[in-house]
């Protein structure tokens, strides 16, 4: 019996001291994490040229004011040429959480900031959630591209809309030949905005993009899960090549559920171009 009690005791002990350290890793001001994708014959105005990515922020419910304008002073640190924000950004309608969301308007960003829709939007009015990131000076991005001249060069940016849309509403299919209409082959970087990762299997097909950024699965947020995602997700966190497209995958801004990350923290990403 005293044995049986002290084993219990371990138990109760250890579980409580996961739950404290994942509890902490959901709560605090996401990291910055520089990633450094290779671009083969990299036009020399894109070398100092930076995208940052906040992904699966899940604004509402748990995460409030507070950590939206933590995330933002530490993203406006960053001078990034564009901000891309690439799904699942709330998790409630906009009559509910506008005033979280809000001060997402506050973020710098050289020539913008270009947003795509994730599975959750489509959970809570997605229709409504594109026309308030618009109006807060946001472009949205779904099935479409804008062209940007960075110097002499000129980069592309594609956005899908995401990858389950069309089961609630059917103008939203995933299009990715949408989006590259009338974007040029001769540009020198093209970069996709999609959230869930596994859109590389059609996107890849249009042998365009240099470059995917998703999110979506977490990396798999909390252990053990951040080990089975890699038997239900075929990309894992992180760089990836997929045919001749690069695939990044971001463990997410935010978290989803209650309070908890624990062997996969929440990330600001911060992405940088080098010659392949």
């Amino acid at each position: 019996m005293e044995r049986r009690s002290f084993l219990h005791l371990i138990s109760f002990g250890t579980a409580s001291i996961l739950t404290g350290i994942a509890f902490f890793n959901a709560r605090k001001t996401p990291d910055v994490k520089k990633v450094y994708v290779p671009i083969n014959n990299l036009h020399s105005d894109l070398k100092n040229f930076n995208v940052v990515q906040l992904t699966d922020f899940h604004i509402g419910q748990t995460i409030g004011l507070d950590y939206v304008e933590s995330v933002i002073a530490r993203v406006n640190l960053l001078n990034a040429d564009i901000i891309v924000i690439t799904g699942d950004l709330v998790d409630g309608f906009v009559d509910q959480i506008r005033d979280w969301v809000k001060p997402l308007a506050s973020l710098k960003a050289k020539y913008g900031i270009y947003y795509v829709t994730g599975n959750h939007e489509y959970y809570w009015d997605a229709n409504g959630w594109i026309q308030f990131m618009q109006s807060i000076g946001c472009v949205y991005l779904g099935n479409a591209n804008r062209s940007i001249n960075v110097g002499n060069a000129k980069v592309v940016i594609g956005g899908l809309t995401d990858l389950s849309a069309v089961k609630f509403n059917i103008d939203h299919k995933m299009d990715p030949i949408k989006s590259i209409e009338g974007a040029s082959l001769n540009s020198d970087l093209k970069i996709l905005l999609a959230h869930q990762p596994n859109c590389a299997f059609d996107s890849a097909k249009l042998n365009f993009y240099d470059l995917q950024i998703s999110g979506h699965t977490h990396g798999g947020q909390i252990w053990p899960i951040t080990w089975i995602i890699h038997l239900i997700q075929p990309f894992r966190p992180g760089l990836t090549l997929y045919q001749k497209m690069w695939v990044y995958v971001s463990r997410g801004t935010g978290y989803w559920g209650p309070p908890s990350r624990l062997g996969s923290e929440s990330e600001i990403t911060h992405i940088l171009f080098k010659q392949a």
